[in-house]
């Protein structure tokens, strides 16, 4: 709601202007009690009751299982964790038959716990202070587990089995700071404290998207080389290492905020995928094929972190790791 009011001259050196009515009321304010404005930007004041930001209220959301598939529940549970329920409650007669499903799809949420369940009804509530949260080493916690991902492949140490553990692992950190940024988007305290403009939420979204798409893509590596002959396998791990230092060159962009870094690992995208797809067509086969089509788009998502960094730099001179 806006409200439009005049400024009214109140002595020499300050003006006084009319809070509405209804805000008054609604936050127990009378004559004489005290306000606090603060400052946003030049042109931004904002005028709160209190220093402190306010709680998060309560909320709780109840979700039915009945007659639904699995991947329809799932979203719904998602959706559910994203918008900040503090409470979410799964009923229904058919729960008693997915109660382990519908477990597993809460672990993939940060701090979720279950508190109560029956033969119809589960409730799963949100245990976590979004407060005690750092964009910045989160992300690092993302980058990191990256990187693991890729060098168990080069060594050819890692199960389909694990990489994919880890992959939900980073899954679980995504979906953590989607929460955060989206909730920040409306809650202007809450982006105050993580530091974060309009943009540069906008900016930590698109690459927390982009590390999670390219974690999917590295978490199959060890089944698509297992999949290739001798002589393809050989080369695909020659494409791995070096979309690995791809790779570690933007994201070494990205923490210094170096725009001109950036721009050359950017510029290498198609070279990259040209010398490395050339060599893995020499053995048509699906496997191959696949192996190709998924380097490809490894490749332009790791350009698309490039891209973040100087967007970022170029509106602000900053990225969001560096806040």
């Amino acid at each position: 709601m806006v409200h439009v009011r005049k400024l009214v001259k109140a002595g020499a050196s300050s003006h006084t202007v009319a809070l509405p009515t209804a805000w008054l009321k609604r936050n127990n304010l009378t004559k004489g009690d005290e306000v606090f404005i603060v400052e946003r930007s030049p042109t931004e004041l904002s005028i709160s009751p209190s220093l402190a930001p306010a709680a998060a209220p309560a909320t709780e959301i109840t979700i039915t299982v009945d007659g639904k598939e699995l991947g329809t529940l799932q979203r719904e549970i998602t959706a559910a964790y994203l918008n900040n329920y503090s409470s979410i409650v799964l009923t229904g007669k058919s729960l008693p038959k997915i109660t382990r499903i519908v477990r597993d799809m809460l672990h993939d949420f940060v701090a979720v716990e279950i508190t109560e369940q029956t033969g119809t009804r589960l409730v799963a509530k949100d245990l976590l202070n979004l407060e005690e949260i750092a964009v910045d080493k989160t992300i690092r916690r993302m980058d990191m587990m990256l990187r693991s991902l890729y060098d168990d492949a080069i060594a050819g140490t890692a199960s389909a089995e694990n990489a994919l553990l880890r992959d939900k692992d980073i899954n679980r950190l995504f979906f953590l700071l989607y929460r955060l940024l989206k909730r920040s988007v409306d809650d202007h305290a809450m982006a105050k404290r993580l530091g974060l403009s309009g943009t540069q939420l906008l900016s930590t979204w698109a690459m927390i998207h982009h590390l999670e798409s390219i974690a999917d893509i590295a978490a199959r590596l060890p089944d698509m080389l297992d999949a290739l002959k001798k002589p393809a396998r050989e080369d695909a791990n020659a494409a791995i290492v070096s979309i690995r230092e791809y790779y570690l060159s933007t994201m070494k962009s990205y923490y210094a905020t170096d725009r001109d870094l950036a721009d050359k690992v950017a510029a290498q995208r198609a070279g990259l995928v040209e010398t490395h797809t050339a060599i893995i067509k020499k053995f048509p086969d699906l496997a191959t094929a696949e192996f190709t089509m998924q380097f490809a788009a490894m490749a332009s998502l790791v350009a698309d972190i490039a891209r973040v960094v100087i967007d970022e730099n170029a509106v602000s001179g900053t990225s969001p790791a560096s806040q």
